[in-house]
């Protein structure tokens, strides 16, 4: 976990810290990165990674390495991944910044939010058990700021059951 957060923390900080003459589209700079990931990968022992350069709010660079799963398919653009809890801090990274932009109301519950109730939209898969919710109403009480949270420290479910299933 310490090597792909280093390796996170390369890859975030590398625009800022390199020279503005020197963008991650070039071959050089795009060859460097290459290696920096392909040897931060094999320290860490991970299958794949995905790796997006944003420069001046522009994506001008999206590179897959490795393997999406054990049984060796590639890792690619369209590949969906699991993001584990690495979600909460992106997700509370955007949150704030509409926030500061005004466009939401970070302890304003979701349900205002959402076109239908959140159990309507159904089952998708194992991380989206949406229909789950259906009769029960907690789900309303929700807000932006609780979702960024672990269930442990939010207060809407202090009370769940932890063999809720």
């Amino acid at each position: 976990m310490r090597i792909l957060a280093r390796l996170f923390a390369i890859l975030v900080l590398a625009p800022v810290l390199s020279p503005a003459s020197a963008p991650a589209t070039t071959p050089g700079r795009a060859a460097a990165i290459d290696r920096v990931v392909e040897a931060e990968l094999g320290k860490a022992k991970a299958n794949g990674l995905a790796v997006a350069i944003v420069e001046h709010g522009q994506v001008v660079r999206v590179r897959c390495y490795g393997t999406r799963n054990v049984r060796g398919d590639p890792l690619t653009p369209q590949s969906i991944m699991y993001g584990a809890s690495l979600t909460k801090a992106v997700f509370a990274y955007t949150v704030m910044r509409l926030a500061d932009e005004g466009k939401v109301a970070q302890d304003e519950p979701i349900a205002a939010m959402l076109s239908k109730p959140l159990p309507d939209y159904g089952n998708l898969d194992k991380y989206g058990n949406w229909g789950d919710l259906a009769g029960d109403s907690r789900w309303r009480k929700l807000t932006p700021a609780s979702c960024s949270l672990t269930p442990a420290a939010s207060p809407i479910f202090r009370s769940w059951s932890l063999t809720r299933s």
